[in-house]
């Protein structure tokens, strides 16, 4: 009788066994799907990334800046001898503090002179 005590337990104890393990086994195959789906998210992000990399750097070279600036702004590439000129700088002792225009090609900023009188 003794016997078969002991071997009903050792079967209990054996299927206890075999669930435990099946439920280990279904997790890990739960979590390897949930790991390829991470890999694959991980993949994609860093190929958009790289993809962001390349467009920063295309884009931030001087001559496409220019280009940009020129064909969506309406800029233009002027030197700083036309940009500035000396017969706009304000003389000393001109006189009180003046406001004029200065004329710019349509589309443009306009740009405005102040001179100020000077101290003495």
């Amino acid at each position: 009788m003794f016997v078969r005590i002991l071997n009903f337990f050792l079967v209990a104890l054996t299927v206890a066994t075999i669930v435990s393990n099946y439920r280990v086994a279904e997790q890990t195959r739960v979590a390897r799907a949930q790991l390829a789906v991470t890999d694959q998210r991980i993949a994609d992000e860093q190929a958009k990334s790289n993809d962001l990399q390349t467009q920063y750097v295309q884009l931030s070279r001087p001559d496409n800046i220019q280009m940009l600036a020129e064909n969506t702004l309406g800029m233009s590439d002027k030197t700083t001898v036309q940009l500035a000129s000396l017969r706009l700088l304000p003389r000393r002792g001109e006189g009180e503090a003046q406001v004029r225009e200065i004329s710019a090609p349509a589309g443009t900023p306009v740009l405005v002179k102040i001179s100020v009188r000077a101290r003495n």
